[in-house]
């Protein structure tokens, strides 16, 4: 080989090499700009939604039009409120299929079944005159098109996504059986469900055809939810006999009152993150919390204007962030899991439910 052919040889075996440095040097780069934005967005707050279900308002003024009751929400933790679906509504409780973009929301009415598949933009009712006062929706985790509802008349249920509803009551004798308040799906087999009562808590076992009782007869139960692990982990708030727990799906209970000044319970909340970490509010009781599952109760009312807690909901992003609803009193929050609380609005107004999405 001559020397001119050598050089062009070296040379285009040194463009080579330098092209290969090049196209590493370019994906490294990209690849570290991809990794500070994945850190970036780690480090900022998400954006989360707090629905809040109004069923009353008192602002009233003379002469002025009815003050707005429904679904309101809020993306910046109550610096601003809006509101969606019928301006005097009265939603007992809030459902959300999160499978669907934007989520289908389905509101439990005074007049029936809500649905709203353009985020809350348009609505429609999706039952009959023969089901109201809807107290909760329950969606199947596995088949967002089951649903059922917890009524003072018995559980009904539709598998077409709310376009048709039946009654569910078999073995719901009593008069008080059927006046349901919650329903819970059993995660790992949504055949077995469980419902709270003005007469304790009752199974099924095969989808809601039939149901038996499963403890705790005799005694309202307000709220009924399972744990972020199992539905075997259960919790009620009831109306005069305070908390009880389950820890094996129903078959058997234990109070847990330690330390309740008051044992009339409306909200309970088992925090999403830990199985352990309980929350109780009731009638003039500002907001309770355990975090030995229920075996010791600590009482906060430090910043609650309103001592009538209905509702309460712990973020699923930050178990410190928990927000509590009061009858009359509006929305607070806190920031340290429930030792210290901050109005952040609604004034004036009877929060039954709050959902954190």
């Amino acid at each position: 080989m001559d020397q001119t052919s050598f050089l062009l040889r070296l040379r285009t075996m040194n463009d080579s090499m330098l092209l290969k440095t090049s196209l590493v040097v370019s994906i490294i780069i990209a690849c570290l700009a991809v990794l500070a934005a994945l850190q970036a967005a780690a480090a900022q707050p998400s954006v989360q939604t707090l629905y809040a279900c109004v069923i009353n308002n008192k602002t009233f003024v003379v002469g002025a039009d009815n003050p707005k009751t429904g679904l309101f929400y809020t993306t910046d933790d109550g610096k601003d409120w809006n509101h969606m679906g019928w301006t005097n509504g009265r939603p007992f409780g809030i459902g959300l299929d999160t499978s669907a973009h934007p989520p289908t929301i389905y509101l439990a009415e005074g007049n029936g079944v809500h649905k709203s598949i353009d985020g809350g933009k348009t609505w429609a009712i999706k039952t009959g005159w023969e089901i109201t006062e809807v107290q909760k929706i329950t969606i199947d985790p596995k088949d967002h098109s089951i649903l059922y509802i917890a009524t003072p008349y018995g559980v009904w249920k539709s598998t077409d996504g709310g376009g048709t509803w039946a009654r569910k009551t078999k073995g719901l004798k009593e008069v008080r059986d059927t006046f349901i308040t919650s329903i819970v799906i059993d995660r790992s087999n949504t055949n077995r469900l469980l419902l709270s009562s003005e007469n304790g808590v009752f199974e099924s076992i095969d989808a809601g055809e039939s149901w038996h009782a499963s403890g705790l007869q005799g005694k309202a139960v307000r709220r009924l939810v399972d744990g972020p692990e199992s539905s075997a982990h259960l919790l009620v708030g009831t109306e005069d006999d305070g908390v009880f727990v389950s820890d094996n799906g129903g078959r058997t209970w234990q109070e847990r009152n330690n330390g309740l000044i008051h044992k009339t319970v409306y909200a309970i909340a088992i925090d999403p993150n830990n199985p352990d970490v309980f929350y109780a509010g009731g009638f003039k009781s500002g907001v309770f919390r355990s975090s030995d599952g229920g075996r010791t109760w600590k009482n906060s009312k430090t910043g609650l204007t309103n001592l009538d807690i209905h509702s309460i909901a712990v973020s699923p992003s930050d178990s410190k962030t928990v927000y509590a609803g009061t009858i009359g009193g509006g929305v607070f929050k806190s920031t340290d899991a429930g030792e210290t609380w901050t109005y952040i609005g609604l004034e004036s107004c009877l929060v039954w439910d709050l959902k954190v999405y």
